[in-house]
């Protein structure tokens, strides 16, 4: 009976994305070795990160067991720990990719110099966040506020997460209103970013909460109107 071949002397091929077939003896066991280990990852991460972040919006850290992780990212466990380590680590990912996907592209619409003064930017953005009120996602709100909430109490490295979008989000506000025809001081622009960072933000928590379309609106008008933004 001939002897199996040893492994190690074997070129191995991935068929589709279960099994393995051998297609010709190569003289490296090294690299042969690293055909079989090396088999890259059979999912999108960014996208299963995407559906772990509607698992903790909805459900909130603690509440999100690991089977509801899984059925949602359509991860087996060992794939879910291979990729991931564990649930704080996904929570953690589900953070930075809010910051990229939604966060910075706000900054970056408040710092655009695309024609308009920067305090007609920081309107158009409030502008926008009221007419989400009448949309179906009126009541989705801020993963960011809802991680600061439900998380950043207990865990500090969430918390350091969490501080570091919300200042990179007032420092916009900030510059944007420093790019004025009649800038304020920085001191003022920087009591001016506060103040419009917490209303930003109030505003998402009172939208996930269901508060009335209107006293939103009438609050962003208010708060537009007290720093001269109209």
């Amino acid at each position: 009976m001939r002897s199996k071949p040893a492994t190690s002397d074997y070129h191995w091929e991935l068929i589709g994305t279960k099994h393995m077939r051998v297609i010709g003896k190569i003289a490296d066991p090294v690299f042969s070795t690293w055909c079989l280990m090396g088999r890259p990852r059979e999912f999108n991460e960014a996208d299963a990160i995407e559906r772990a972040m509607t698992v903790f919006w909805e459900k909130g850290y603690e509440a999100a067991s690991l089977p509801h992780l899984l059925a949602r990212m359509g991860l087996t466990r060992g794939s879910f720990y291979k990729a991931f380590k564990g649930k704080r680590a996904v929570y953690l990912a589900a953070i930075a990719r809010y910051d990229a996907a939604v966060v910075l592209p706000v900054v970056n619409r408040l710092k655009a110099r695309d024609g308009a003064s920067g305090p007609r930017r920081i309107v158009t953005l409030f502008r926008m966040l009221a007419g989400l009120m009448d949309g179906p996602d009126a009541r989705k709100g801020c993963f960011l506020c809802k991680a600061a909430v439900d998380r950043a109490p207990h865990d500090v490295e969430v918390e350091r997460a969490v501080t570091r979008s919300i200042k990179r989000l007032e420092a916009a506000f900030r510059d944007a209103l420093l790019d004025s025809p009649a800038p304020q001081t920085r001191r003022d622009a920087g009591r001016s970013a506060s103040q419009l960072t917490a209303t930003y933000m109030g505003i998402q928590v009172l939208r996930n909460a269901g508060s009335d379309a209107s006293t939103i609106k009438s609050s962003i008008t208010q708060t537009l109107m007290a720093h001269g933004l109209h």
